[in-house]
């Protein structure tokens, strides 16, 4: 809003849909395999609120953690939507 209170311009940046999750590092799951391909993502948030992202990506490649055993993945996708 400007000095007399009215709106004068509107500004819009659309973000890409996302996820970050830190996982074990566990014998038989191969995060290399996942990079870089297409999966569906179901997911319960800190609140308990389950949510779904389609289409998604992992971007950038996993980071590990050897002293805690775990690895952290951010998945970019299309589009989230509450279940």
């Amino acid at each position: 809003t400007g000095l007399d209170g009215k709106v004068h311009g509107f500004s819009y940046k659309p973000e890409v849909p996302f996820v970050e999750v830190e996982l074990m590092d566990r014998v038989g799951f191969d995060a290399k395999g996942v990079h870089g391909r297409l999966v569906t993502i179901q997911f319960k948030d800190r609140q308990g609120r389950s949510w779904v992202l389609r289409n998604a990506k992992s971007c950038p490649r996993p980071e590990r953690d050897g002293a805690n055993g775990t690895f952290t993945m951010r998945f970019e996708g299309e589009a989230m939507e509450p279940v």
